[in-house]
């Protein structure tokens, strides 16, 4: 009849090499996505530590001015400075107390120039005017070859421990004078109580002839001052050069 099928003709062709492709493509496709979820999961958690750090991270160029090319964006959290350019070593100098700034610079250049890095203790002028310590150190980053390319760095606010330091020294102080003004004390009690035991002896002397009874009332008054189990006293006749008690 018309328009009834009569015969089915069809062709074959061996799609396995195109289905392997075609698979291994989506397995690729998968595995970069997994790969770039993984990626944006670890500089999310990278940025997290940085941005929370108790230290401010900063690396900067092999140079004797040492511009910077990263700096944490907690440097404003931690020192009040939001950088608005790349900082160098003269800014960050400026910064710096007076006292410290040629000791920690020189510490810097010349760490730089033998390719050693630096670590430092200084303070730092706070947004708010007063003065921080901060403990900056620094190691240069290598590449494959093991050439240095760039100084990376942490610095970290260490006031509070500053600040016990002193509070320790100074109570070692007052600990020294204390003992001091006590041993002074005691050497006048020494003093005073010598001074009345001889007293005493010279009292004895103008009122006895009885030797035994003199050196017996010395004794007595030296033991009051220094407490001891035995005691003696010698006395020497130069004229008869000989012992005599």
């Amino acid at each position: 009849a018309k328009g009834d099928i009569e015969h089915v003709i069809g062709c074959s062709n061996d799609i396995t090499e195109r289905a392997r492709a075609e698979a291994d493509l989506q397995h690729q496709i998968a595995e970069r996505e997994r790969t770039e979820a993984a990626l944006h999961a670890s500089e999310e958690r990278l940025r997290h530590l940085i941005t929370h750090s108790p230290g401010i991270l900063y690396s900067c160029q092999l140079r004797h001015d040492l511009p910077t090319t990263f700096v944490s964006k907690n440097v404003e959290q931690l020192l009040g400075h939001a950088p608005t350019q790349p900082l160098d070593l003269e800014s960050w100098m400026s910064r710096v107390h007076p006292d410290d700034r040629d000791a920690v610079k020189a510490c810097m250049q010349e760490g730089v120039a033998a390719g050693n890095g630096f670590s430092a203790e200084y303070r730092f002028l706070h947004a708010d005017g007063t003065y921080h310590w901060l403990r900056d150190s620094a190691v240069p980053a290598t590449d494959s070859q093991g050439h240095p390319v760039e100084l990376v760095g942490y610095t970290v606010d260490v006031t509070r421990e500053k600040m016990s330091e002193d509070e320790h020294r100074e109570h070692e102080r007052l600990q020294y004078f204390s003992e001091a003004l006590l041993a002074a004390q005691e050497a006048e009690r020494v003093q005073r109580c010598f001074a009345e035991a001889l007293r005493d002896s010279l009292a004895a002397i103008t009122s006895s002839l009885d030797v035994e009874q003199v050196m017996g009332q010395i004794l007595t008054s030296a033991a009051a001052v220094v407490p001891t189990e035995a005691g003696s006293i010698i006395l020497f006749e130069e004229e008869q050069a000989r012992l005599a008690y």
